[in-house]
């Protein structure tokens, strides 16, 4: 059986372009959250960033 986290069952709609909120809101959806992202075509900063060698995320590497 999967645990919920406390945010099971919220919505997070989302407009962000700056670096920090994407991080920000990947906090919601690890606590459970359903994060709905929209991104603009002209501004794709963030997918041009790869991922952590170990695969995971900033959270799990500071961890």
């Amino acid at each position: 059986m999967v645990d919920k986290g406390i945010l099971d069952g919220i919505k997070v709609l989302t407009l962000e372009q700056v670096h920090a909120l994407p991080w920000g809101t990947g906090f919601l959806a690890d606590l459970g959250a359903q994060v709905i992202r929209i991104e603009s075509v002209h501004h794709l900063q963030d997918r041009k960033a790869g991922p952590f060698p170990s695969g995971k995320g900033w959270i799990r590497v500071v961890e």
